[in-house]
C-alpha cells in the first residue's frame, strides 16, 4: 500500500470495505489522538498525530455513519506510541516514532580499513578523555550513554564511522 488515502474513493466503496480501508490509515491512540498515515512519492510512510475533533472535522463527518460508528465506537485496535530504534512504524500494538536511519546499519567487519582506523582514533580519544585511559571507565561510559541521551533528549548517531551528536538543531562532530 503506498497511496494517500482517498475520500472518493473510500465513499465509493461498499462499507465493510469502507471500514477495512480506513483502518490502514487511520490508528486510534491510547491518549485520545489519532495517528494518520501518509506516504511520499517513494513510498516512504510517515505519520501525523491528529485531534480527535480534527479527523472528525475533515474525513469521518465526510465518510457514510456506518463507518463512522464503526472507528469511532467499535474499533478496539488501540494503539500506544513508543521510539524502538530499528523497528518498523506499525508492530504489533504500537506504533514507532522513532526515525530510521539515513543509512542501514551494517556490520563493523565490512567498513574499509580507512573507516576502521578512524574508528579507532575515536576510541582513543574518548577512552583518554572520557575514560581517564583506564578500559572499566570506558565501558561504564558506554554503558551510561543511554541514560545520557534519555536526560539530555540528545539522538546519537553513528553513520561510516563518524560520531556525531545531534542536539537541538545543531550539529557537533567530535
Amino acid at each position: 500500500m503506498n497511496q494517500n488515502f482517498s475520500l472518493t474513493y473510500a465513499n465509493n466503496l461498499p462499507i465493510d470495505q469502507c471500514k477495512e480501508y480506513i483502518t490502514k490509515y487511520f490508528f486510534p491512540l491510547s491518549s485520545s489522538q489519532h495517528v494518520f498515515i501518509s506516504y511520499d512519492k517513494d513510498g516512504k510512510s510517515s505519520y501525523e498525530i491528529k485531534e480527535d475533533m480534527a479527523i472528525k472535522k475533515v474525513y469521518f463527518n465526510r465518510l457514510p455513519k456506518d463507518v463512522t460508528d464503526f472507528y469511532f465506537k467499535k474499533y478496539d485496535k488501540i494503539k500506544t506510541l513508543t521510539c524502538e530504534l530499528n523497528k518498523p512504524m506499525l508492530y504489533g500494538e504500537f506504533i514507532n516514532t522513532c526515525p530510521e536511519f539515513l543509512h542501514k546499519v551494517k556490520p563493523y567487519s565490512d567498513f574499509t580499513p580507512e573507516i576502521k582506523k578512524g574508528v579507532n582514533v575515536m576510541l582513543s580519544y574518548l577512552k583518554a578523555v572520557w575514560a581517564s585511559g583506564t578500559v572499566a571507565n570506558i565501558s561504564l561510559s558506554f554503558n551510561g550513554l543511554p541514560t545520557w541521551r534519555e536526560a539530555t533528549k540528545t539522538n546519537l548517531y553513528y553513520i561510516y564511522g563518524q560520531m556525531k551528536v545531534l542536539e537541538n538543531q545543531h550539529l557537533l562532530i567530535f
